[in-house]
């Protein structure tokens, strides 16, 4: 089973058998309707970004979504249609990576002919163009969900697939001309890989969740190999969801304690080890996510998720959480509160600096899965909340 924060990732929920008998979308995304959620981020600076995510008009917890994608200009944000491959029905974007403003690769899923394939979309500055990265054997459940660039030669891309006899995390690998299935050391029952970051070109961290508890794979420019890093009680529901990495000797990673949203935490690398570091949750949280984490530097780092999301429902619940990490340890930083009768989460976040993030995510009535997307900008000082259309 997957953990609420990767659920939320996918939409909100986790995909349901039912959606892929559903049509509902388009080659191409037309104007987002309500519900809708922002799930990757990245600046190119304080008055350009990109996010996407995935629009839902039928109600449904996002179970057949319209990709989305928006621009922000350092005034309102913009919708821009995305493709998807021909034929598709639906799908929709998880996570970015950018190398400019004018090159950035988004992945996600797409349905097609009953079966969920990996999708990554690339962005140009003007529209984006679908990939359709290997997916040998198909499966019901099939998608990326990060991706990391060191050049536009040369991206790292992470998810999961189900053959129909387990479900897998997995690896893809993109040269500039095409993608590639990556071998990873992996349990045999389950897992997932939910995260990727590449600071370096011989070496790469993903991370994700394993009926054991949490999952590490590191790259070393030749081959993958598991990583022991420890896992909080219990164990096996535990799974990272993030990692941002400035050095292959420096990562943070954060990530969901009991699989369905009770207790984010966070964990350090140095270049030989990882190491839990706590998180200072307010006093009288009930339950709590962490499902994104950057870092602009060794001293400065971002997390977001939730504080107080219903640990049995995937309904609106709680307000979006941050905080900071400053090389030593974590600190809640104030969000401002939301109107009454509203709740939301940030999902992700991108940090140029320590005083320059961004962060999106989704806003709605309390108790409801009926969401529209939300963003949050940093300062230095403070955090500025904004809808997203």
């Amino acid at each position: 089973m997957r953990s609420a924060a990767l659920a939320r990732l996918a939409g909100a929920a986790i995909i349901t058998a039912a959606a892929l008998t559903m049509s509902v979308a388009a080659s191409a995304s037309a104007a987002p309707p309500a519900p809708s959620v922002l799930t990757g981020v990245w600046c190119a600076s304080a008055a350009n970004c990109l996010a996407v995510g995935g629009t839902d008009e039928t109600n449904t917890e996002f179970s057949a979504a319209h990709p989305l994608a928006e621009r922000w200009n350092g005034k309102t944000w913009r919708t821009v249609p995305v493709r998807l491959p021909a034929g598709a029905s639906f799908g929709s974007l998880l996570r970015l990576a950018c190398l400019s403003a004018t090159w950035c690769v988004a992945v996600g899923y797409y349905a097609k002919g009953g079966v969920y394939h990996e999708l990554a979309d690339f962005w140009n500055g003007k529209a984006w163009t679908p990939t359709e990265p290997s997916a040998p054997g198909g499966g019901p459940e099939t998608h990326l969900i990060d991706v990391s660039c060191r050049s536009a030669r040369n991206c790292v891309a992470v998810g999961l697939a189900d053959n129909g006899t387990g479900v897998r995390g997995i690896v893809e690998k993109w040269n500039g001309a095409k993608w590639a299935r990556v071998s990873v050391p992996e349990p045999a029952d389950f897992s997932d890989l939910s995260s990727v970051s590449c600071p370096a070109a011989k070496f790469c961290v993903a991370v994700g969740g394993t009926f054991a508890g949490v999952l590490v794979e590191s790259w070393n420019g030749t081959a993958w190999r598991r990583v022991s890093a420890p896992s909080p009680a219990p164990r096996a529901l535990s799974t990272l969801t993030s990692v941002s990495c400035v050095s292959p000797s420096n990562c943070v990673a954060v990530g969901d304690g009991d699989g369905i949203g009770g207790s984010g935490f966070a964990e350090t690398w140095n270049g030989k080890a990882w190491t839990n570091a706590r998180v200072p949750w307010p006093k009288g949280t009930r339950s709590s996510l962490l499902i994104a984490v950057s870092c602009a530097s060794r001293s400065y780092c971002a997390a977001v998720g939730n504080i107080g999301e219903a640990p049995a429902s995937a309904a609106n619940a709680g307000r979006p959480a941050v905080f900071r990490w400053n090389g030593r340890a974590w600190a809640l930083q104030p969000v401002s509160a939301l109107a009454k009768g509203k709740a939301g989460a940030f999902s992700d976040i991108f940090c140029r600096s320590a005083a320059d993030c961004t962060a999106v995510g989704d806003i709605g009535p309390a108790g409801s899965v009926n969401a529209s997307g939300l963003s949050g900008f940093w300062n230095g000082k403070s955090w500025k909340l904004v809808p997203a259309i």
